[in-house]
């Protein structure tokens, strides 16, 4: 899970850096055709195409509808955000899931984790910094799409055991494709080499992010892998410096501390209730 959002945060540096001089419809179209290319030519050399079969459409379309416009969202940010502020409020997933949990899948919810929900939503507050200076409404963009990830992770959380990575990241790729296919020819223009050559690089970096994303849902119980996406915060903060000279502010940074301890905290006591549920049913 590390090594994913080491890929998923090197490719949406990339984005941001192309998005400045191109449309952000024009750069996702490219490089959602990189991203079938590369995946598809995977899966044909190692001989797996029988990955590619849906086990349950509807949830296919499901999450692949959900990151199509997650993914929108993210990227029409980073035109307007520093890279780790984008980061970070993607990052508020866990506590949208936390909160839906209930209604999706019939979860008590108890005070610990409410009381961790309320953490993250006071660090996203700091993040925003309504009425400041600082305030920008492209922050609700990422926002709105850690809620979608909610969403697909609670999807994903009940048919995960019967979908493969590989097949699931096809999906995936292909909604954010054929979705940017659609807009692309109002604001086509003849891309750059320099960026073709960027995009089948971040093309790379994405495809490879989420296959080692649903990979380590689908080895490892999500309780002990998904703290670990908030590795994304720390490599955004890296990149965002190296390329952009971008510092958060100091409430920023408390802000993300805060939503990065209460996601944690989350998925420990989740981690802690499944464990004492196993011990009781097998007791």
């Amino acid at each position: 899970m590390v090594v994913a959002f080491g890929f998923i945060t090197c490719n949406d540096a990339i984005m941001k850096w192309v998005i400045a001089d191109m449309h952000l419809i024009e750069a996702i179209l490219i490089r959602g055709a990189f991203s079938l290319l590369f995946i598809l030519t995977l899966v044909f050399a190692t001989g797996r195409l029988n990955e590619l079969r849906w086990g349950n459409p509807w949830a296919q379309i499901a999450v692949a509808s959900s990151l199509t416009v997650s993914l929108f969202c993210f990227i029409t940010s980073l035109q307007y955000l520093p890279l780790a502020i984008a980061v970070t409020m993607m990052s508020v997933s866990p506590l949208f899931t936390t909160l839906l949990a209930p209604f999706v899948l019939g979860e008590r919810v108890g005070w610990w984790r409410r009381c961790a929900v309320a953490l993250g939503f006071c660090g996203t507050a700091l993040v925003m910094q309504p009425g400041s200076d600082s305030f920008h409404w492209a922050v609700f963009l990422p926002l709105f799409g850690g809620s979608l990830e909610a969403v697909r992770e609670l999807i994903t959380r009940r048919v995960i055991g019967g979908e493969n990575p590989s097949s699931m990241t096809l999906t995936a790729m292909s909604f954010i494709t054929v979705a940017a296919g659609v807009s692309a020819p109002f604001v086509w223009e003849a891309p750059a080499a320099h960026h073709v050559g960027l995009l089948a690089l971040s093309a790379a970096c994405f495809s490879i992010g989420l296959l080692l994303i649903f990979t380590a849902i689908k080895t490892a119980d999500v309780s002990v892998v998904s703290p670990f996406k908030y590795s994304g915060v720390i490599w955004a903060t890296i990149l965002g410096f190296l390329l952009w000279s971008e510092v958060p502010s100091l409430p920023a940074i408390i802000g993300a501390m805060l939503i990065v301890t209460g996601g944690i905290i989350i998925v420990r006591r989740e981690r802690m209730l499944k464990k004492a549920a196993r011990q009781s049913a097998s007791g």
